[in-house]
């Protein structure tokens, strides 16, 4: 106590920070294509069909999205 009788007091301040439904989307985007090698601009309609497999069979190899998964630190 100081010698004119006030007691000191602590505040403290949570600072919750929401992250924005885009910034969530960006997450799940750069996530879902780790490791996925993505080829340039496909010149014609059956090079978009071929390149449009890489990333649905890469999709089939993914483990499953867990709140864990989603929650771990900034690599």
């Amino acid at each position: 106590m100081s010698p004119d009788g006030v007691a000191p007091s602590a505040h403290l301040s949570p600072t919750i920070r929401e992250a924005a439904g885009a910034n969530l989307y960006t997450v799940v985007q750069s996530m879902l294509a780790e490791g996925l090698p993505l080829p340039g601009r496909p010149p014609d309609d059956a090079a978009l069909t071929g390149a449009a497999a890489a990333p649905i069979e890469h999709a089939t190899t993914l483990p499953a999205v867990t709140r864990q998964l989603m929650v771990r630190p900034a690599a």
